[in-house]
């Protein structure tokens, strides 16, 4: 030890120890500080995280209806500006749809749908589709014929409507991906989205509908869904001024109103046809025939009936197939979705199928060289199913089809399979048409199912109405002529209509021959079918397909 070190006496030691313990005392509070808070945020944004997540995955089941419960609003997360030219409808605090924002949109659509698509193009400009050149080489000068392409112009108001109730087929296909739950009820999945789409087109039918379901399931529907659609109610209430009220207030027929008679772009033109056709009944738009939900071996014509209490799994193929129609033009649209990604290849086997058909498709395109080229797409795929590796083939005896005014099925078909047509059949300019295939891992032929959920009225009904003797039923078919007319209906909207007892009336109907049944169509047991649609105008310069959308 050297001479100068200073021997430390205890009262230094305890002194030193008293200041380390200071110190570190400090060091601890300034840790809790910088350290503690930190974490327990984390903890705290972790659990309101999984908060949003319980609450946006909940099954609608869980609601009495089965309706999905819309987030509350502590649960909404702030919204973001909106992007620049667009706006949000006033006083709304719902989410936004996940939805491309299109070419003359001028509103943020919600989620879910609540903006009518004229207030989202005030113009009334409706995107437009997908636009393609003929494939025919003979008829490429087309797209440069000053001829053709004044003709085209002529025809844009009806290419509009076309475009219209396109527009609103993308936002239902897009409300009803994000609205899809496993454990979901399709009876409730299938009202909710097919009341969204008659409000996105402002269908008179939500007149008739609001009252006698809306108001009826308020009861059941969970606060923030109650309140949404009571919300709906009164506005529709508060604007329903009928023709006589409006002339006696001194105000045109036309309006920004919701109220039926502000329902059509061209009321004057809806009230000369009914002055002159007193029997024409059609809606102006709205729905072209119920939306499909056809289950794994089920190709076509399934759509929950009253009291159907059916179920999505996650291992079910399931064919979303829905129609708008704007004045009568039609769009006939489906697409397939199944959470197994092993049914992947079964799904993109009839989605490339139809673009191979789309692609085929125009002006003096043979029906029976299109239906060569998807049957060569399809059976290129294969998919393991029930843990064997089993070969696609497309469905033979159901094809894709012309469409027509107010007619979904207008006599022409486009055959998907080999050899199905007469060699001298083509498409024509001026024609509509679905495009659409099916391809099975079954026998690739489909047979009439039970429970019959479609139907359609004879076109010569009412002309053999005096053959009826039941009153009931008589009284049934005067409601079918008015609300359905020619458009395919199903029994759920009967009930919807206030026609809650109608199963006896229905079935003398069908035994008179005066209502035609539309059976499921279903191929083997356990097979699986899936579905993929567009619909096209062969227009005289080239093709549009005007159902195209994002999901493609």
């Amino acid at each position: 030890m050297s001479s100068e070190e200073k021997i430390p006496t205890a009262a230094t030691k305890s002194e030193k120890k008293e200041e380390e313990k200071v110190i570190s005392e400090k060091k601890e509070q300034e840790a809790a500080k910088a350290g503690a808070m930190p974490s327990q945020k984390k903890e705290e944004e972790s659990a309101q995280k999984e908060d949003i997540q319980s609450s946006s995955s909940t099954p609608s089941s869980a609601t009495p209806s089965g309706v999905i419960s819309l987030p509350d609003k502590q649960a909404v997360p702030h919204l973001p500006p909106p992007p620049e030219g667009l706006t949000r409808r006033p006083g709304s605090d719902l989410p936004d749809l996940m939805y491309a924002v299109k070419p003359g949109q001028k509103v943020l659509q919600t989620f879910p749908p609540t903006v009518p698509l004229s207030e989202m193009y005030p113009k009334k400009r409706y995107p437009l589709g997908k636009l393609e050149k003929h494939l025919d080489e003979g008829t490429t000068h087309r797209s440069a014929n000053s001829e053709k392409i004044r003709l085209e112009i002529m025809n844009e108001g009806i290419t509009n409507d076309f475009r219209r109730a396109a527009e609103a087929h993308r936002q239902m296909r897009a409300y009803a991906r994000q609205l899809l739950r496993p454990g979901m009820r399709l009876i409730d999945f299938v009202t909710e989205v097919e009341m969204r789409g008659r409000y996105l087109m402002e269908d008179s039918f939500l007149s008739d509908v609001s009252s006698n379901l809306l108001r009826a399931s308020c009861s059941s529907l969970n606060p923030a869904m109650s309140a949404l659609l009571g919300k709906l109610l009164n506005d529709e209430a508060s604007s329903s001024a009928t023709p006589s009220e409006d002339a006696a207030k001194g105000k045109k027929g036309k309006g920004k109103g919701k109220g039926k008679a502000a329902l059509h772009e061209d009321e004057e033109t809806r009230q000369l046809i009914s002055s002159l056709y007193p029997d024409y009944t059609h809606s102006t738009c709205g729905l072209s025939f119920p939306t499909g939900l056809s289950l794994n071996n089920c190709a076509a014509h399934y759509t929950p009936n009253p009291g159907d209490t059916r179920v999505l799994l996650d291992t079910d193929v399931m064919k979303i197939d829905i129609g708008t129609h704007m004045n009568g033009h039609i769009i006939d649209s489906a697409f397939t979705v199944c959470l197994d990604p092993t049914m992947q290849p079964l799904i993109e086997a009839s989605k490339e199928g139809t673009w191979t058909g789309i692609k085929m498709a125009g002006i003096d395109a043979r029906f029976i060289e299109i239906g060569d080229a998807i049957e060569e797409v399809i059976c290129s795929y294969e998919v393991e199913e029930n843990k064997r590796m089993r070969s696609i083939r497309p469905v033979e005896n159901l094809s894709g089809h012309s469409l027509g005014d107010y007619i979904v099925h207008a006599g022409k078909l486009v055959p998907i399979h080999k050899n199905a047509c007469d060699a001298h059949l083509k498409m024509e300019e001026g024609e509509a048409y679905a495009i659409e295939t099916f391809a099975t891992t079954g026998k690739g032929t489909v047979s009439d199912g039970p429970d019959c959920s479609h139907y359609m009225m004879a076109p010569d009904a009412m002309s053999r109405i005096g053959s009826v003797r039941n009153p009931k039923a008589r009284k049934l078919l005067n409601h079918i002529n008015q609300r359905f007319k020619t458009l395919a209906w199903c029994r759920r909207w009967l009930e919807e209509t206030g026609e809650k007892q109608h199963a006896i009336p229905l079935k003398a109907l069908i035994d008179a021959d005066l209502v035609h049944p539309y059976a499921p169509l279903s191929d083997i047991s356990r097979s699986h079918v899936s579905q993929h649609e567009h619909t096209i105008l062969i227009k005289p310069t080239g093709k549009e397909i005007v159902s195209f959308g994002n999901d493609d």
